[in-house]
């Protein structure tokens, strides 16, 4: 009996389209979950890390991106399923971490304009101040995602990737009459050397090409009867989950995919090499509709009254839903991370600094000037 193929899948195979957008859209959906559920799961005192941060939610996608990276080198699904690869990378990873609301941190705690700033009326010092609390949120997001992608990629190189190699008993190697016979392994033990040589041959266990192929089944055909439930869940329950766990999933989706096309279609055009074109489109982007979003979800009318712009829950919610779910599934940490660690320093710092001085600065434009005239006050929702 034969291994499961996605290639032999009749239905995966005639319509190669609805098999990549099925399993693009459910793996966006569970990081969308991830995220927020992470988020929910680190709210609360006293914590070491503050709560309502997107910090863990970004190391975790940059875990399972490098994961994924390494394994990409060695296993055939990078090939045979590549659908797969692309749901995980892009598709989870992608949405289980946010650029936009990393931004956003930096500039609310620069700013002293948090909601706890504004609830308790607490600020820094003095001005200057803010310059540390950028380089704070700036340094740690950061480094913590740089060493969760790295860590990923132990794990994935050195933990994951010596099940799947063969371990011949003796290694044959081409000698030369000037080379002698060293042992081989740290055992100390001799191995007879010859003058023919063998290459380790890589193989698959079996169930791990089930759980492949189970993965890819259940991303492509779950899609449609999550998505429908989702809907209907919306519709009918217009508490806080329409702007928790329901509407923010499905305002992912399509941000998610103009992630994906803004990447395919940018990324690799040699007139725009000097560095990722696309996904810095996406994370300006999806940073400038965040930080107008906030402005109109928090903003007062007017300074004399503290009127709010919205009164209204279900107004709240929406905004709410689509700030979390299209903006964070539009902007990446994985893939902006991913994108310049095997790069020169002078491209890493390069891409870096024009990304985040670009959306730092949309954000001063639009919100600071906001706040700093007519001034925010807290969410009805």
């Amino acid at each position: 009996m034969g291994l499961p193929s996605i290639s032999e899948n009749k239905h995966l195979k005639t319509n190669g389209t609805v098999h990549r957008i099925l399993c693009y859209t459910l793996a966006t959906i569970l990081g969308n979950y991830a995220r927020q559920g992470l988020e929910y799961l680190t709210n609360y005192e006293p914590s070491y890390v503050r709560p309502t941060t997107v910090l863990w939610a970004n190391c975790g996608g940059c875990i399972m991106m490098g994961l994924c990276q390494d394994l990409r080198e060695l296993f055939f699904y990078a090939n045979e399923y590549h659908v797969l690869f692309l749901s995980i990378t892009t598709g989870f990873c992608g949405s289980f971490s946010s650029f936009s609301t990393m931004i956003i941190e930096m500039f609310t705690y620069s700013a002293s304009l948090t909601n706890e700033n504004i609830a308790t009326g607490s600020r820094l010092p003095n001005r200057a101040y803010g310059i540390m609390e950028f380089l704070s949120v700036m340094i740690v997001h950061l480094g913590v995602s740089l060493s969760g992608l790295l860590l990923g990629r132990k794990l994935g190189k050195e933990v994951l990737i010596p099940y799947f190699i063969s371990r011949p008993t003796k290694t044959e190697v081409s000698l030369t009459d000037n080379e002698p016979t060293e042992p081989s392994d740290n055992s100390g033990e001799v191995i007879e050397k010859t003058d023919s040589y063998v290459e380790p041959e890589y193989y698959t266990p079996r169930w791990c090409v089930y759980i492949l192929f189970g993965l890819d089944l259940f991303l492509t055909y779950m899609s449609i009867p999550i998505l429908v439930m989702i809907i209907i869940l919306t519709a009918f329950y217009g508490n806080y989950s329409r702007g928790v766990w329901t509407l923010p999933v499905l305002f992912g989706i399509p941000g998610s995919f103009l992630r994906y096309y803004l990447s395919k279609w940018f990324n690799n055009r040699k007139s725009l090499s000097m560095f990722p074109v696309g996904t810095f489109i996406a994370n300006i982007s999806a940073t400038l509709i965040l930080s107008i979003l906030i402005m109109v979800q928090r903003g007062q009318k007017n300074g004399q009254t503290h009127e709010r712009i919205i009164n209204n829950k279900n107004t709240c919610h929406i905004v709410q839903a689509l700030g979390s779910g299209f903006c964070g599934s539009l902007s990446t940490v994985s893939t902006f991370i991913n994108e310049a660690h095997q790069k020169d320093i002078s491209y890493i710092l390069r891409y870096y600094f024009i990304t985040i001085f670009c959306a730092y600065c949309l954000c001063v434009i639009t919100l600071g000037s906001y706040s700093w005239t007519r001034g925010l006050t807290l969410p009805v929702c």
